[in-house]
């Protein structure tokens, strides 16, 4: 096991890189498809994944160069780097939450309640982070750790769960309208949230 986790730790940028290509360039895909006219629900939700897509892009390539640079010439990344880096990566799991809420509320009566509800979780991670600090009272470098580990624990893993579900939901709709083909798509998406 420890041959395999360095193998990963010596390859880590181009993993950075190739994750960060693969959900640019698949939200990009995502992106053009969400502006067709359609009745469809799944289809209107569609914006939110796109945007989780690039701005977690976006995070995966600057975690990329803060990695080369601290190889390289063993320069970290400075406060305002990391903080760059959070907010990419709070704002791309709220989006990933968003695409979620959208399909699984009704998006006909009440479109605005997903945004609150989305906005309600990312005060929830905003107040836990502000707790930390106000109970540990910890150095900045350990106060922006706190909040990455935050967001990938009360965002990305709540986020992930959500957007499973809706796909999982939607497969259904799919299939009852005969699409079956396409469901089947959904379903190794959901499994791959």
């Amino acid at each position: 096991m420890n041959a395999i986790a360095t193998f990963f730790m010596q390859n880590i940028i181009y993993l950075h890189f190739f994750y960060g290509l693969a959900l640019f360039a698949l939200s990009l895909v995502v992106l053009l498809e969400s502006d067709r006219a359609t009745e469809f629900r799944f289809a209107q939700a569609l914006r939110p994944l796109a945007a989780f897509g690039l701005l977690h892009a976006a995070h995966e390539w600057l975690e990329m160069f803060q990695v080369l640079a601290a190889r390289n010439s063993g320069q970290t990344a400075g406060p305002t780097g990391e903080v760059i880096r959070i907010i990419l990566l709070v704002f791309s799991f709220l989006c990933l939450l968003d695409f979620g809420a959208r399909l699984l509320a009704s998006l006909e009566t009440s479109p605005w309640i997903s945004h609150l509800r989305v906005a309600a979780v990312g005060g929830i991670w905003l107040a836990a982070v502000a707790w930390s600090y106000w109970r540990y009272r910890p150095d900045l470098d350990s106060l922006l750790a706190a909040a990455d580990v935050l967001a990938r624990y009360s965002l990305a893993i709540p986020g992930s769960l959500l957007a499973a579900a809706a796909l999982l939901r939607e497969r259904r709709d799919f299939h009852v309208r005969g699409m079956s083909q396409y469901g089947r798509g959904l379903l190794w998406a959901a499994l791959g949230f």
